[in-house]
């Protein structure tokens, strides 16, 4: 199987703007005081590791949907 393939992957390129959404919603929330989220994901072992490397390959389009959501937040 080839480098970066494999069942795991697909999976990852699946859900991670999912997750990328899910931990910018949280951030957001826990930054200005707003209600919890809370979500099983966020426990996972590699949570973490995936939304940083979805963010390094979707910098732009997350932080303009951070941006939004936090200007509403404020609002």
């Amino acid at each position: 199987m080839a480098a970066g393939a494999g069942p795991h992957r697909a999976f990852e390129r699946r859900y991670l703007p999912g997750l990328l959404a899910g931990g910018a919603l949280k951030d957001v929330a826990d930054e200005t005081g707003g209600a919890p989220i809370a979500s099983p994901i966020f426990s996972h072992p590699d949570f973490e590791r995936l939304e940083a490397e979805g963010l390094s390959h979707n910098t732009t389009h997350t932080t303009q949907a951070v941006k939004a959501v936090s200007e509403r937040a404020r609002a």
